[in-house]
């Protein structure tokens, strides 16, 4: 009994097929009795198709002629996405001390120079102190030389003066303005002694010849004219070479001071990491407080992505206090094993395709940055890093991702897009 019954199922089975078929078949001729778009079947063997313009429209398909182009052979590697070196600083504390304040908290965003702690160090202070002392001391140098400087040119115009017998109410006159120190007296009255000594022996002539003064009289003005000449002489000398050599003096003097503010200003750079304003001087209070404070500053734009300490704690030199990055822009670092480095041709500049995500279905292009030259001694590989512009943020560092690195091309070859394929 069980054998007629599956009989009779098989054969209603085949009848419902049959009757699905027919009516299928009679369809399109429905449609076009409607005015429908229909799909055409070509060729006898119906495994070509031609779908109806608005078909075609739904289903996003497009059409384009193949052409002969250069085709680029590519190996694809895997990688990672990271920081951009130039752009990922870690700020450390540049001596030992204690942090006065943090000013920000991780994930915020700064500016290049914006204030983000202080800290406050004894040394820093010290070096500071010096720096000021090391200042007045260059400007009590400098004083001095523009002092001697001075006296030397006025004495050094009195002395030429002198020498051309010029009148001494006509000297007066012409260094009235000038600074001569102690040399003013000095040299103007020997100088007016030796005028009178002059004058006496003139007169002593004039009555010697008519025989009213004796020869020792004559002699004694004479001795008395050639002393004051001698003695002015002398006073002469004796100023020009002390004035010079005050000038050098004091010259050596402020060149001295002026390196050792040079030195002290650059040590204080080193401590602190900072330029020192050239105005330090007088834009700094000399309070010990003040002294030892250090503003701590972004030196880059971009996030805080670290803050490894709190306010009131104390750090050592060196301890890494934030991480700040630019992730506008991020590498893209794939490392080439030896059967890959002989073969890439990659120059910086050229533009090199990434997919992303686990499916890498997400294509983007890089531009790539270097190729290295030196091998790790330890994985054997040699990096190669791309560039990629992130002012979305849709990367992160450490992202996974594959490079089709071009190690090739072929020339005049017809080629099609990889959807195309099925």
């Amino acid at each position: 009994m069980k054998r007629p019954q599956l009989i009779s199922l098989l054969i209603a089975a085949c009848l419902i097929t049959a009757t699905a078929a027919v009516l299928i078949r009679m369809r399109p001729d429905a449609d076009s009795d409607n005015g429908a778009e229909v799909d055409e079947p070509i060729g006898d063997d119906m495994t070509m198709v031609r779908l109806a313009p608005g078909k075609q429209s739904v289903a996003k398909i497009q059409t384009q002629p193949a052409s002969r182009q250069t085709f680029v052979l590519t190996r694809t590697i895997p990688a990672r996405f990271a920081y951009d070196e130039s752009s990922h600083i870690a700020v450390r504390a540049p001596t030992a001390g204690v942090l006065q304040s943090v000013s920000v908290n991780p994930g915020e965003q700064v500016d290049a120079g914006t204030l983000i702690a202080t800290l406050r160090s004894p040394e820093i202070g010290a070096a500071r102190s010096l720096l000021l002392q090391r200042i007045s001391e260059l400007e009590l140098a400098t004083t001095e030389g523009n002092w001697q400087e001075t006296v030397a040119n006025g004495v050094q115009q009195l002395v030429g003066a002198i020498r051309k017998r010029q009148s001494i109410e006509d000297i007066k006159k012409q260094l009235s303005g000038s600074v001569l120190g102690k040399f003013r007296s000095d040299l103007l009255g020997k100088y007016n002694s030796l005028v009178l000594a002059e004058q006496l022996s003139g007169s002593l002539e004039q009555i010697q010849a008519s025989g009213a003064v004796s020869g020792k009289i004559a002699r004694e003005r004479e001795a008395q004219l050639q002393e004051a000449l001698s003695s002015l002489e002398a006073s002469l000398e004796q100023a020009t070479f002390e004035t010079e050599q005050k000038r050098r003096e004091t010259a050596a003097n402020t060149r001295a001071a002026q390196q050792s503010v040079i030195l002290a200003r650059q040590q204080l750079v080193n401590l602190t990491g900072q330029s020192v304003p050239e105005n330090f001087g007088q834009a700094t209070a000399a309070d010990e407080t003040s002294l030892a404070i250090l503003e701590i500053r972004s030196p880059i734009a971009g996030t805080i992505q670290e803050r490894n300490f709190t306010a009131t704690e104390r750090v050592e030199t060196g301890a890494e206090l934030f991480v700040i990055a630019d992730t506008s822009k991020l590498w893209v670092r794939a490392d080439l094993r030896d059967r890959d480095i002989e073969s890439v041709v990659a120059n910086p500049g050229d533009v090199v395709r990434l997919s992303v995500g686990s499916q890498h279905d997400d294509q983007v292009t890089a531009t790539v940055k270097y190729l290295g030259r030196e091998i790790d001694p330890l994985s054997g590989t040699v990096p190669l890093v791309a560039e990629i512009d992130n002012q979305s943020e849709r990367y992160r560092p450490g992202l996974f991702a594959r490079v089709d690195v071009p190690v090739g091309h072929v020339d005049d070859v017809i080629v099609i897009p990889d959807s195309a394929v099925i």
